[in-house]
Order: C-alpha cells, then structure tokens, then sequence
C-alpha cells in the first residue's frame, strides 16, 4: 500500500471517518489512516435512519464537524469508511500547492466533479474534505438548516444528500478546491445505502 508522506500530518490536523456495523470496512480504513498518529485519527459511529439513510448520512458529516468544534480543532478531514489514497506521486504534490494557501475546504477528489481547471476552484464535488476551522460555522449552519427542513415523506432523498444538499450550495459560495488527480477515492463494495455493489473509481478527477 502507498501512502501520503509523512508531511500530510503537518497539514491535516485530525481525521475523522464515519463507520457504522461494517466490520470489513473497520479494517480497510484504520489500515489507509496509519500514515497519522492514533492522536490525529477520531471515528464517530454511523447514524441509522432505516427510512431515510441519507439523512442518517448527512447527520453524520454534523456530528464531525461538531466534534471538530468542540475540540477546537485547526481542520479537520472528514471521510466515509471506504475512502483509499491514489495517485499519490501526482496527487499529493498538488494537495501541498493548494493547502498552503487560503482555503474553506479542499476535496481530496470527488466524483463527477466540476471545477476550474486553472485554479482547481470546485464547483460541484462529493467525497472526502478538509475543512478550515474559520470555516466550521457556516458547514454546520447548513447542514443544520438542511436537516430542519426535511419533511418526511415529502423531502426527496437528492434534497437531502450531503453532496447535493449541502456540498453544492456551499461550494458556489465559498474557497472550495480540489485535488486533481484525486488523492483519495472509493473503495469497490456493497454500498449500505444504496443495497448494492458499487464502484465508482471511473467517475474521480
């Protein structure tokens, strides 16, 4: 397995993964974090909707930014239990170039992504993020937002996703930018959401 060098844990402050009951997962994940000291590394359990997974989906991206807040954090990287680096001779160089300067949130890759090619600012993305903790407030107040108005039986489950009802707002209005090529993706797998396998890796930066 490649991994990031050593000087990623001088960039990315914490990480925190989302894991639920898969035990196959558990281990895939905590062996791609072992480039980060077990300090920097914080897992937060899957929240369950049975009805609405992607509500139980976008309650757990609150949770870890409310974790990150509550400890103070400097930023924090968020990402699902099948996340996987890639591409990291080409990827990480352009990860440094952009988290050395000024940024709300940098994609580590996304998938069916839009952005500007000159400046790798996003304009639409989902996948693993580091947020900035000037930037903690205005993730939390959406996701907050997004969750208040849902409306059982009403809200449809684009209108509640992550990447839809909270990344792409977002990402029109702030310094969101993303790594290209993608410095992490998805691993293959059967999706918990989703009922079935998916692969997705052809649809990265």
């Amino acid at each position: 397995m490649s991994y990031p060098p050593e000087s990623i844990k001088n960039y990315v402050k914490h990480v925190v993964y989302n894991l639920d009951s898969r035990k196959d997962r558990k281990g895939q994940v905590e062996e791609e974090l072992k480039i980060f000291t077990p300090e920097q590394v914080h897992r937060i359990p899957g929240v369950e909707e049975k009805e609405y997974p992607y509500l139980g989906c976008t309650k757990g991206h609150l949770n870890a930014i409310q974790l990150a807040i509550d400890n103070g954090w400097d930023n924090v990287l968020i990402l699902e239990d099948d996340a996987m680096w890639d591409s990291i001779d080409t990827a990480y160089p352009a990860f440094e170039k952009l988290v050395k300067k000024p940024y709300d949130v940098i994609m580590f890759g996304g998938t069916a992504s839009k952005f500007d090619p000159n400046s790798f600012k996003v304009e639409s993305s989902a996948a693993s993020y580091l947020v900035n903790k000037s930037y903690y407030t205005t993730f939390l107040e959406k996701i907050n937002d997004v969750i208040k108005n849902f409306k059982p039986g009403v809200t449809s489950d684009e209108d509640i996703t992550p990447d839809m009802a909270v990344f792409h707002p977002l990402q029109a209005s702030g310094s969101w930018f993303i790594v290209v090529p993608s410095l992490m993706i998805q691993r293959k797998g059967y999706s918990s959401i989703l009922k079935k396998d998916t692969d997705y890796s052809e649809l990265f930066a």
